[in-house]
């Protein structure tokens, strides 16, 4: 009975969410620029780790980067814009440099990144922080659950210099490789099993990631949403389209209007999803409303 009471919640609050924003259209609150299409991690749940990664090599060129910040800075965007997607941002050997600019041009935006942490060091930490990052989210890969030494140590250093306040605005998660979480629309390498079907109890409902959430390649093309870690559903292309033009364009807005009438199952990456219908829109709306990391900063 609690299960079908939940099921029912989450299908109603995001069929209500879905067309509240088609009455009412609204520009992406969560922008993912992806600067390099690399990871060097060899987490099992992903399907783009370094052992299973079939895209091509990919790095965004500046004028790309700076057209997207441009056409952002037009919204005058306020909301979350991560350097990083499906990838492991640090293996752009510039990416501090592309925060300052992100920075710059947007100064509104909460900046954040993702990052495994094996090729953070303290001075690479410092760089990020004095270029504007607001949050750094550290995923502490261990099979035996257990911090990195050299993870630590910095976290140890930085403690004790004058730039210890910007330990406020690191999270460090410690999660086992080989843990089994979404199946990233049907494409984690280690969820192919059939007893894995959550999914299915999906098919009927919606999704909010394409209400919310946009996800630039560095090619410029733009994905479905972020669980497209391969690229297989592009809507546009940042380096031939504003924004606008693919936010609100056709291909997008079929996608909505698919998946209100006929949920998921209508489309072929969505039908093998098992996010939650409304959880990663809530986390996202927490992280907007609340900010706590942007308050400490603005004292």
């Amino acid at each position: 009975m609690k299960d079908k009471i939940k099921k029912l919640a989450q299908r109603y609050c995001s069929q209500f969410a879905m067309r509240q924003w088609l009455q009412a259209p609204r520009f992406c609150r969560d922008v993912e620029i992806e600067t390099i299409n690399r990871c060097n991690g060899v987490c099992e749940f992903c399907p783009v780790n370094r052992n299973s990664d079939s895209r091509p090599l990919a790095q965004m060129e500046d004028v790309l980067l700076e057209r997207v910040l441009l056409d952002l800075q037009s919204h005058n965007y306020a909301g979350l814009l991560g350097l990083q997607s499906n990838n492991e941002p640090l293996m752009d050997s510039r990416i501090a440099e592309r925060i300052a600019l992100a920075r710059r041009l947007c100064p509104k935006a909460q900046l954040y990144l993702y990052t495994n942490g094996t090729l953070l060091t303290y001075e690479r930490l410092l760089s990020l922080f004095e270029a504007g990052l607001d949050m750094l989210d550290i995923d502490n890969y261990s099979e035996e659950l257990q911090m990195h030494p050299h993870i630590r140590n910095i976290l140890g250093v930085l403690e004790k210099s004058p730039y210890a306040h910007f330990k406020t605005r690191i999270k460090v998660s410690i999660v086992s490789p080989k843990e089994i979480r979404s199946n990233r629309g049907g494409q984690a390498p280690n969820k192919q099993d059939a007893r894995f079907l959550d999914h299915t109890r999906y098919h009927g409902m919606g999704c909010l990631a394409p209400f919310d959430q946009l996800v630039i390649r560095p090619t410029g093309e733009v994905s479905l949403c972020c669980q497209d870690a391969l690229g297989k559903h592009t809507l546009g292309n940042a380096k031939e389209m504003t924004l606008d033009e693919i936010w609100y364009g056709p291909m997008f807005m079929a996608i909505r209007r698919q998946l209100m009438e006929k949920g998921r199952k209508s489309l072929p990456l969505c039908e093998h999803c098992d996010i939650t219908p409304i959880r990663s829109a809530d986390a996202r709306n927490a992280i907007l409303n609340i900010m706590p990391w942007r308050k400490r900063i603005n004292k």
